[in-house]
C-alpha cells in the first residue's frame, strides 16, 4: 500500500509539471532503461515485471472485497 501511495504521490507530482520538460528526461532516462531491461537474463527480467503484479494484485482483491454491495 505505501509503495502503491508513493507511486500515485510521484505521477501526481510529474502531471503537475510541464511537458516539454517530461519529454527530454524521458527519453534519455527511457533509453537509458530500455537497455538495462533488454541486458536482464530471463529470470531477473520475469522478476522485474511479477513483483510489481504480485504486490498490488492484492490490494485489487481487497478493493472488490470493500467495495462490494452490502447484501440484503
Amino acid at each position: 500500500m505505501v509503495l502503491a501511495a508513493i507511486y500515485f504521490l510521484v505521477d501526481a507530482d510529474l502531471r503537475g509539471r510541464g511537458q516539454a520538460d517530461l519529454k527530454l528526461d524521458s527519453q534519455s532516462f527511457g533509453a537509458k532503461l530500455r537497455a538495462w531491461i533488454r541486458s536482464l537474463p530471463p529470470y531477473p527480467t520475469l522478476a522485474l515485471f511479477s513483483v510489481p503484479v504480485i504486490i498490488l494484485e492484492p490490494s485489487r482483491l481487497l478493493r472488490h472485497l470493500w467495495l462490494r454491495p452490502a447484501s440484503s
